[in-house]
Order: structure tokens, then C-alpha cells, then sequence
């Protein structure tokens, strides 16, 4: 089977497909944790903050925000480059965390989760296609594109 070459694209191999593997788990793994932790703390951050009649605010600011953006930055990930919508929207998560946490109120709280699913939604879809680009075999047309839910319904 004849591989087809990419535009500017390296030979995969080596060095370079265990750094793009381990920069993918990385940011997966930062997603994922902050999901973890943030569903664990929030009865305790909603009392603090003293707004339980918005506590589904925070969450749904969250996946709204990072589901809007999904097909956006799939584009913006083809024309410009995975890499740095990626290392772009671990940024933007990275403030949006800390935003977070200095958050005195609920609106606070709810726009920097909004920021952070912005964040989110641009480290997490291009991602998937890296560990495609990276996969060495390609067996009758099956490629590795991660066991998440999260994927989007539109190709990249």
C-alpha cells in the first residue's frame, strides 16, 4: 500500500512520534484532570461562593464554550497547523484555570469556565488527528483516533 504524503510533512519515526505522542497525552491527560477535580470540588465552591441557583452555569458554560469551538479550531488546525492551535489553547486553558481559581463570585467563576472550555475544545480536537498522523500501520483503513466521547461529528 503506497503511502500518501502530506504537504510539509515530516517522515514519521523516532524521536519525533514519541514527542508527538507524549505531547498528546499530555494535554489529554490536562482535560481530563481538570474534569476530575473540578467535578469533585464544586459542592465545596458553590457553597463558598454562595450560588447554588447557578451551579449548572459553571459546567454548562464549560461544554458549551468547548463544543462551539471544536469545528471551528478543526479548520483552523488544517490551514494553520495543529501544533499551535494546540500549544494556543493549552495557553488559554492554563489562564482560564487561574482565572478560575482567583474567582470571587459566580460570574466570575462561570466566564473563566467559559474561557477555560475555549481552552479545552482547542487543545482537544487536534489532537485527534495526531495520533493518526502518527500511527506507523495503517490497517485496511482503521486508524487510532482515541476512545473519547468527546469527538467531534465533523471531520477535520
Amino acid at each position: 500500500m503506497a503511502e500518501v504524503a502530506m504537504a510539509g510533512a515530516r517522515p514519521v519515526g523516532g524521536r519525533g512520534t514519541v514527542l508527538a505522542a507524549a505531547g498528546l497525552i499530555l494535554v489529554l491527560f490536562l482535560v481530563s484532570l481538570d474534569q476530575t477535580i473540578v467535578g469533585t470540588a464544586m459542592p465545596r465552591i458553590i457553597a463558598e461562593l454562595r450560588g447554588f441557583e447557578r451551579y449548572a452555569w459553571v459546567t454548562t458554560a464549560y461544554l458549551l464554550a468547548e463544543t462551539a469551538v471544536i469545528p471551528i479550531v478543526g479548520k483552523l488546525g488544517d490551514l494553520y497547523g495543529r501544533k499551535w492551535i494546540t500549544i494556543a489553547g493549552v495557553a488559554v486553558f492554563l489562564v482560564g484555570s487561574v482565572l478560575c481559581g482567583v474567582a470571587t463570585g459566580m460570574t466570575g467563576l462561570i466566564v473563566f469556565r467559559g474561557l477555560q472550555g475555549l481552552g479545552a475544545g482547542c487543545s482537544w480536537r487536534p489532537s485527534s488527528p495526531w495520533s493518526r498522523i502518527s500511527s506507523r500501520t495503517r490497517r485496511s483503513g482503521r486508524n487510532i483516533k482515541g476512545s473519547s466521547s468527546r469527538s467531534s461529528p465533523f471531520p477535520a
